[in-house]
């Protein structure tokens, strides 16, 4: 459970430092729905590792988007996964498409 919270945590630093903010899209009435997450285990994180989440973006659609995710210590990963978000409009549910600044700031293939 701790990888998703930190993997939700790189999303959210990934999308503030490429200008998307998550205040900006609730205050348009939208938000980010997580509809699928696949992890893999692939190595211990113990307490005072230094761990790094690195964040791709494999696939962008119409209403939704795929970001990968790496958990690294010593830059070798020790989970990874991927989530399958739809973007909804708040309070509905209902799917919209991936408004315009959203998409521009995912650029596929680009990793941080």
């Amino acid at each position: 459970m701790w990888y998703l919270a930190y993997f939700e945590d790189a999303r959210n630093a990934m999308l503030a430092e490429r200008g998307v903010s998550l205040r900006a899209l609730h205050s348009d009435g939208l938000d980010l729905q997580i509809v699928h997450y696949d992890l893999d285990w692939l190595g211990p994180v113990r307490y005072e590792d230094d761990l790094a989440i690195a964040v791709e973006v494999p696939t962008i659609g119409r209403t939704s988007f795929t970001l990968g995710y790496a958990a690294l210590v010593s830059e070798q990963p020790a989970v990874t996964g991927q989530a399958v978000y739809v973007v909804v409009r708040r309070g509905e549910g209902q799917t919209v498409p991936v408004p315009e600044g959203l998409r521009t700031a995912l650029r596929v293939g680009e990793s941080v």
